[in-house]
C-alpha cells in the first residue's frame, strides 16, 4: 500500500479542504477543486468528504 499518494483533482492540483455550513452538513469538512471559487467552469468539480458522515439522531 502507498501511503505517499497525494490527492489530486482533474486539474493535477492537490485540492482544498473546506467547511460546509449547511444545515444538513454544519461544520463537516470536505475537499473541494481549488478552482472552483475562481470561476464554476473552470472548476474540474472535484468534492469528496473529508470527514465521516455524521450520525442521525
Amino acid at each position: 500500500m502507498n501511503y505517499n499518494r497525494r490527492l489530486v483533482c482533474l486539474y493535477g492540483a492537490p485540492p482544498i479542504l473546506k467547511i460546509s455550513w449547511t444545515n444538513d452538513n454544519f461544520e463537516r469538512r470536505f475537499l473541494d477543486c481549488r478552482n472552483y471559487e475562481s470561476s464554476f467552469q473552470n472548476s474540474c468539480k472535484f468534492f469528496d468528504w473529508y470527514d465521516p458522515e455524521f450520525p442521525t439522531q
